[in-house]
């Protein structure tokens, strides 16, 4: 068909056509015969975008929310966090209940603030054969150690080792310090060896080695090599029951057996003991006869009827 000379494009006649709502642009595009096919040309334009937009930085428009159901999205938000910070809570106090005793024990283990001390170590009992000296040089190995780890009870065995110390008992004092409190051995008689002296316990226990048998000290008459243990000990333990005012006095003291223990005074009256039973008794009646005159011997085996000679 020929073109109109306007240059316009027929529209189809006819009372259901309607005008467009929006102006539409079209394509002519002419086919190799010559006629011209009307072509419907793309879509409305695209919107402009924000530069916002292109940089991703835009909030997309936000749908309108039932008020219900963003009161519904609330509460459960709220209810999230509650949980939250309930779980928040408990770790926090378990971490307080671990980690509180864990901290204070890793300070007292391994802190300089609880290291024994020189100055704060408390000495008590040294007496007797104890010596001062060799206690003390015991203890220092203890200064400078953590107080919480400290090994007393092989502190109080190396000090029982000592001669002079018959037991010792070590007691941590904080935060660094230690009470020490030591049982000496006292010297009960002496027993000639050699070319010196050997001053024993009541057990029969060395406690120390002299020159000379000190004053107020016993000699035992017999030799201490192939002595009877049981023997000796009788002896010793005669010499440690007797009274100051009487055993300071003794000069010489032996036996042939358990039950013949004998001593000397100064006065030069002698003293037949018997066994270690009764000692008060024994002693008592001693003291009181010693004063008859011409008296050179005292018989005191059976404690109730002494015999004076």
């Amino acid at each position: 068909p020929a073109r109109p000379a306007s240059g316009a494009i027929p529209q189809p006649a006819g009372p259901a056509a309607r005008p467009p709502s929006k102006p539409v642009s079209l394509v002519v595009r002419r086919p190799a015969s010559g006629t011209v096919v009307p072509v419907q040309a793309d879509s409305e334009p695209a919107p402009h975008r924000s530069l916002a937009a292109w940089l991703g930085l835009a909030r997309a428009p936000q749908p309108e929310v039932d008020p219900e159901a963003a009161r519904t999205r609330q509460l459960f938000k709220q209810r999230a966090r509650a949980v939250r910070l309930a779980a928040l809570k408990r770790c926090l106090v378990w971490l307080l209940i671990i980690g509180l005793p864990v901290g204070a024990g890793a300070l007292v283990m391994f802190s300089p603030l609880f290291q024994v001390r020189q100055g704060n170590i408390a000495i008590e009992g040294l007496a007797g054969a104890a010596k001062a000296d060799q206690v003390a040089a015991v203890l220092q190995t203890a200064v400078g150690q953590q107080l919480a780890r400290l090994d007393t009870g092989q502190l109080e065995d190396d000090l029982a080792a000592l001669a002079g110390v018959k037991a010792a008992q070590v007691n941590r004092r904080w935060p660094t310090g230690l009470a020490v409190t030591i049982t000496p051995r006292y010297a009960a008689a002496a027993v000639a060896e050699d070319d010196h002296f050997v001053l024993l316990d009541a057990e029969a226990v060395a406690v120390e080695t002299v020159a000379a048998v000190p004053a107020g000290l016993p000699l035992v008459t017999m030799p201490l090599e192939g002595a009877g243990q049981r023997v000796l000990r009788n002896i010793l333990g005669v010499a440690a029951s007797l009274p100051p005012e009487l055993a300071q006095r003794v000069t010489e003291i032996g036996a042939q057996t358990e039950d013949t223990v004998t001593f000397t005074l100064t006065n030069g009256i002698t003293v037949l003991w018997g066994d270690a039973s009764e000692a008060g008794v024994k002693a008592a009646a001693v003291l009181l006869l010693e004063r008859e005159p011409d008296v050179t011997s005292i018989d005191v085996t059976a404690a109730e009827y002494p015999v004076v000679r």
